[in-house]
């Protein structure tokens, strides 16, 4: 009678080492690639929260400003020159400090009227100013830099385009253009006067005052402000 074949132990013993020695060398890769994966996840996750927190900065530092801008220091100081000219049209702001409630604007080479100065925040000089207006007296008083105005004198006081004085009594030409006076009966101003130049053409200028009335005068008897 034949023994059945019997697999040496030997052999069994081999071939379970291997397979355990197979299945340890392939754990750790495994666990390695999961835990670079993990890791990568959550480098992902703190730059993410990090991009949160730098939007969250911007916004707090904006809302630091706007308190910032809540506030502010208007120290009252001795200004001797009452009037001033403004070059370049600028606005009227109802508080020192750009951007903040417009009221009007304020027309190019016009002499405004100094009522007070302050320095504002410890920095700049402001002018709390009284400005010529004709159909609308409204808005007319309020603040500008002193940075945005000059001192009027002898050299600039004719530049000034309002206000200007015209004398009771004086000629005009109630005429839309300067061709037209000669060819027209002329008139006189039944009181005082001021308004603002429009235009000049030879030795007359136009000038338009309060409630749109424009006419013609000669340009020797426009009176300018007064110089401090």
């Amino acid at each position: 009678m034949r023994k059945p074949n019997r697999i040496p132990l030997l052999s069994i013993v081999c071939v379970l080492t291997a397979a355990l020695i197979s299945g340890c060398s392939l754990n750790p890769l495994s666990h390695s690639k999961n835990e670079q994966v993990a890791i990568q996840e959550l480098e992902n996750e703190i730059l993410l929260k990090n991009a949160e927190i730098d939007v969250l900065k911007r916004d707090l530092h904006k809302l630091e400003e706007q308190d910032k801008s809540k506030q502010i220091v208007i120290d009252y100081v001795e200004y001797l020159e009452k009037r001033r000219l403004v070059i370049d049209a600028v606005p009227l702001w109802g508080i020192p400090r750009e951007e903040s409630v417009y009221l009007n604007e304020v027309l190019s080479y016009s002499a405004v009227d100094v009522q007070s100065a302050a320095i504002v925040d410890g920095q700049d000089v402001w002018l709390f100013v009284r400005i010529p207006v004709y159909d609308s007296p409204m808005n007319y008083m309020g603040w500008i830099r002193e940075s945005q105005t000059v001192k009027i004198t002898e050299e600039n006081v004719k530049q000034t385009l309002g206000d200007i004085y015209l004398k009771e009594g004086i000629t005009i030409y109630e005429v839309p253009d300067a061709d037209d006076i000669s060819r027209n009966k002329a008139s006189q101003v039944p009181f005082d006067l001021r308004g603002r130049i429009e235009q000049q053409e030879g030795e007359y200028t136009r000038i338009a005052t309060s409630g749109g009335w424009r006419f013609w005068v000669k340009t020797e008897l426009v009176e300018y402000p007064t110089i401090d």
